[in-house]
């Protein structure tokens, strides 16, 4: 219970610090979401895409980046969770900033926390094209 508390204000602060980035960015970002699977998405160089996906930490699983390119699309924050309101599991957000005009593949796995040799359950694919 005491580290749920933690995590709880950790992921508090991480919020908080992406919505002052947001702001200080002048509004320009990009939301993706399940829905956008596998699909090829457009940005500008200098914006902000924000990936959410369901999870769960009360299934052992969870959301890692399995292929991406730092230097085009640089992370800010990784995977940092918020429970839904009900309680019943939640979303992992992925925030990047668009940093360098060039296709970028991006893959996410839903795979147990402690083993990270195990078949995802999951695989979230998309190709962001940075112009």
């Amino acid at each position: 219970m005491r580290w749920e508390r933690w995590l709880a204000r950790v992921n508090a602060m991480v919020i908080a610090g992406l919505v002052i980035l947001l702001v200080s960015c002048g509004g320009k970002v990009r939301e993706v979401t399940w829905d956008d699977n596998g699909r090829r998405l457009e940005t500008a160089v200098g914006q902000t895409v924000i990936i959410r996906l369901d999870s769960d930490p009360t299934s052992g699983n969870t959301w890692v980046i399995e292929a991406r390119d730092d230097e085009a699309l640089a992370p800010i924050t990784v995977g940092a969770f918020r429970r839904n309101e009900d309680g019943t599991g939640g979303t992992q957000e992925f925030t990047f900033e668009a940093k360098i005009g060039r296709d970028v593949n991006l893959r996410l796995a839903y795979r147990p926390v402690d083993d990270a040799t195990a078949p995802p359950e999951k695989v979230f694919a998309v190709e962001v094209a940075i112009r």
